[in-house]
């Protein structure tokens, strides 16, 4: 009998229409790292209490199911949308419809901005501050113009990049350039935290032992986001399953759909802003999400009938060479920060931004060595008064 082995592990998933319903039965394969743990179920020992005169343990039984899925993958564009959906407990918002034939003036240096007639969109094709855009058309000499970028400011005729700068030098990132011809600005896809159920089935196979489990109705409880120097940027999920099908020896997915082959993105593929100006002293930040999830029991059935949310609690930790009394004034004033997040692949064809536009700075230490000295700021987020954002938004770059 062939015995598991790790390197044929096949975690896959798809998306529900309901929970506990799949939406089909193709699976698509996961890039969840060897070291994921994947379904687990857990169940209290009800030890009895029977007295038996003999100082021996009468028989027991198990309680509730508390089924788990839990995963760790490296950050890669397309690949963990459906995950993060659930984490935010809401879909993602579909890209405006795109303002093509502009005739863009580029105004370069500290004002980093774009002239057009229309270039601010109405209706489907509107163009709000705060939103991410992509830029296309610019040719030959002015191919910098091309790409995503922040509006930092906006009307109907002209779009401010402000963050648009070397995090460094501070110098722009853009091109100088007058009446350039066949211009297509269009805002990004994006997702918000929200209060809409998104559940997803999960697949758990071992496949040279042909041993097959099924998560069903897996909403996601925490999502974790790490950076760190030198390193690919990893992102893990914590779903709670309102039950658990198997072992069985066949499988529960009829087709698989390829996992994809984007490239990780890497710690020095990111660049973060705080309060809109790019940051180049930055050794670790992380963020957590936290939905106070549980499992609801009812008499009569040992699997979850459903499964409760709380609050979305998102908290981060900044880690940062000293260089001023800056955020320790701000640590001391309780003066909130703004992050921002933007992680592209080397050929900048796409990627993420995240914005976590209010942070407060609970605490501030130094961790000092003989070298350097590196200020610990922790983070906890709050709801932001001027976009309603709850904590963060996921833009998608592409």
């Amino acid at each position: 009998m062939a015995r598991a082995s790790g390197s044929r592990w096949q975690p896959s998933y798809v998306t529900e229409s309901a929970l506990g319903t799949p939406s089909g039965t193709q699976f698509t394969k996961t890039r969840l790292l060897l070291s994921s743990e994947g379904i687990r179920q857990q169940r209290a020992n009800l030890q009895s209490q029977e007295a038996v005169g003999d100082r021996s343990v009468a028989q027991g039984r198990l309680g509730n199911k508390n089924n788990t899925f839990k995963g760790t993958g490296e950050l890669s564009y397309g690949t963990f949308e459906d995950f993060i959906a659930s984490a935010n407990m809401n879909a993602w918002v579909a890209a405006g419809d795109a303002i093509a034939s502009l005739t863009v003036t580029v105004v370069a240096g500290t004002t980093n901005t774009m002239a057009a007639t229309g270039i601010g969109g109405t209706g489907g094709s509107a163009i709000a501050v705060g939103d991410y855009v992509k830029v296309s058309g610019f040719g030959t000499g002015y191919t910098a113009n091309n790409g995503f970028f922040k509006v930092t400011a906006r009307t109907a005729d002209l779009l401010t990049f402000g963050e648009a700068k070397d995090p460094v030098t501070g110098a722009s990132l853009l091109t100088a350039a007058t009446a350039q011809a066949n211009i297509t600005v269009q805002r990004c896809s994006y997702c918000v935290t929200g209060a809409t159920e998104k559940s997803l089935a999960f697949e758990d196979a071992l496949l040279d032992a042909s041993i097959y489990f099924e998560a069903l109705g897996c909403v996601c409880n925490g999502m974790t986001l790490d950076i760190g120097l030198d390193a690919i940027v990893t992102c893990a999920f914590d779903f709670i399953a309102q039950r658990v099908l198997g072992p069985s020896g066949s499988r529960y997915a009829i087709t698989y759909a390829e996992k994809t082959t984007t490239l990780p993105i890497r710690a020095t593929d990111c660049i973060v802003a705080i309060d809109a100006v790019p940051v180049a002293t930055i050794t670790a930040l992380s963020l957590a999400m936290a939905n106070d999830r549980s499992p609801q029991f009812s008499i009569g059935l040992a699997d979850a009938t459903g499964i409760a949310y709380g609050r979305s609690n998102l908290t981060g930790n900044l880690s940062m060479y000293a260089e001023s009394d800056t955020f320790w004034a701000k640590y001391s004033a309780e003066t909130r920060i703004a992050l921002g997040l933007k992680f592209m692949d080397s050929t900048g064809n796409y990627g993420y931004a995240v914005d976590v536009p209010r942070a407060l700075i609970t605490d501030s230490s130094f961790a000092k060595t003989e070298k350097d000295v590196i200020q610990n700021l922790p983070l906890q987020i709050e709801k932001d008064p001027t976009s309603g954002l709850i904590n963060w938004r996921w833009w998608k770059l592409a």
